[in-house]
């Protein structure tokens, strides 16, 4: 089994109880898949820096659990099919034996790639042309 932790955002849409009875919903679809919850950070509202899903605020839950690797992808294709959660994000725990800490390592990074407009294509003037367009415009003065 590995140690991993999953971090989430939930809609600001949700009240109080819904976002309880959500998080029983996710420890049920853990327990589901035999894993273990070692922790569980309450979930809060949080400030976003930037918008996700034309949202500006939204609830943060981060919970760690054991599991083994073959079952990860079960979990994951049950997590995507929740529509409250607008990111999710798991990687795994590596515990140091020296130390006794956990160094987070990625396991499914969701890419976000903003939407860029083409640059215009300038035209390249040449600079005789400018020199003549500027003669004529003083001459004209």
């Amino acid at each position: 089994m590995k140690q991993y932790e999953l971090t989430y955002l939930l809609s600001p849409d949700l009240s109080e109880l819904e976002i309880q009875a959500f998080s029983k919903k996710i420890n049920t679809l853990l327990q589901e898949e035999g894993t273990e919850i070692l922790k569980e950070a309450p979930i809060t509202k949080i400030r976003l820096g930037y918008p996700i899903k034309k949202q500006r605020q939204t609830y943060l839950g981060v919970l760690s659990f054991n599991l083994t690797p073959e079952r990860l992808e079960d979990l994951l294709k049950k997590i995507k099919s929740e529509s409250s959660i607008l990111r999710f994000f798991i990687s795994t725990q590596k515990i140091s034996k020296t130390k006794k800490e956990t160094k987070p390592k990625v396991v499914r990074k969701i890419k976000i790639e903003p939407k860029l407009e083409k640059p215009s294509e300038e035209k390249k003037v040449d600079i005789a042309e400018i020199e003549k367009k500027l003669a004529e415009i003083l001459g004209e003065i």
